[in-house]
């Protein structure tokens, strides 16, 4: 009898571990400096994030995939803006007030 409970506590012990979830990494800090992004590529692993936060003394506004509309400063300019990646590719974002200024997210 004894093996069989060693065997279901050491089951129930593995479903315990795989449930729960790996600590996520953390993100990934872009700034929106003076008419360009720092970095401007950044590669990532799919389910991390970027963290875009407005630097420098312009104004800049956020436009992408999987933006709620516009991220506009100087509204923004004291809120970073975090951006999960659920899909692999690349992802391009970009100021249209800067020509120019885009930075590329690559998803692995």
């Amino acid at each position: 009898m004894a093996p069989l409970v060693s065997s279901i506590v050491a089951v129930a012990f593995a479903a315990l571990v795989l449930a729960v979830p790996a600590t996520a990494a953390k993100p990934v800090t872009v700034k929106l400096k003076d008419s360009f992004f720092s970095p401007s590529h950044v590669t990532i692993s799919r389910g991390g994030s970027v963290r875009f936060v407005w630097a420098g003394e312009l104004t800049h506004n956020l436009l992408g995939p999987g933006i709620p509309g516009r991220l506009e400063d100087p509204a923004t300019r004291r809120r970073p803006f975090i951006r999960v990646f659920r899909h692999r590719g690349r992802v391009l974002f970009t100021c249209s007030i800067h020509p120019g200024m885009d930075m590329t997210v690559r998803v692995r």
